[in-house]
């Protein structure tokens, strides 16, 4: 009999925070991410920080768990441009899976959840910045379709949805990927 396990995505809430402060203390030893430098090196500043970010309107945490464990997560802010109320982008402000779970299709299945977002607030754009040392996240980034701006990556919501949805999706050890809106 073969054990069926489980990847779920879902939106993350404050009582994730302590999955989030594990998923945290490996992040912040993973070069070239360093979330370190976002607390710097105080844990409970990054707590103060998550539950803010957890509970701000126009922000969204989504959370990949592996059976019970989180491995991935991605928190994608709202920006609404001052000139013109119809315009608004979505700024993926961390996209992180922990290294043993990488190349399993787990990175994409955040990106789709904050695409889906994306698209339900309207946003005609879905805009982030990878560390320059991120060469892997930038080329994964190319892949998608995401094109460098200025000082950032830019593509539009409906593309990148577009994209994601021809992809392939990988199998975690035989697991069933799941995805809350699906």
């Amino acid at each position: 009999m073969t054990t069926v396990r489980t990847l779920v995505t879902r939106p993350l809430t404050t009582a994730d925070l302590r999955a989030l402060e594990s998923l945290h203390g490996a992040a912040k030893c993973d070069a070239p991410i360093g979330m370190e430098k976002f607390s710097d090196g105080d844990d409970a500043k990054f707590l103060g920080l998550a539950q803010r970010v957890l509970q701000t309107e126009g922000c969204q945490t989504f959370g990949a768990f592996y059976e019970e464990e989180l491995v991935g997560a991605g928190v994608a802010r709202h920006v609404t441009a001052q000139q013109d109320g119809e315009k608004s982008t979505v700024h993926i402000e961390v996209l992180y899976v922990r290294p043993e779970f990488r190349r399993r299709g787990i990175g994409q299945l955040l990106l789709k959840e904050i695409a889906d977002w994306a698209a339900l607030m309207r946003a005609t754009h879905v805009a982030c910045l990878p560390l320059p040392a991120a060469r892997r996240a930038r080329r994964y980034l190319a892949m998608m379709g995401v094109l460098p701006g200025v000082a950032h990556r830019v593509i539009p919501t409906a593309l990148l949805r577009r994209r994601l949805s021809r992809t392939r999706r990988g199998r975690l050890f035989g697991s069933v990927f799941q995805n809350h809106a699906s």
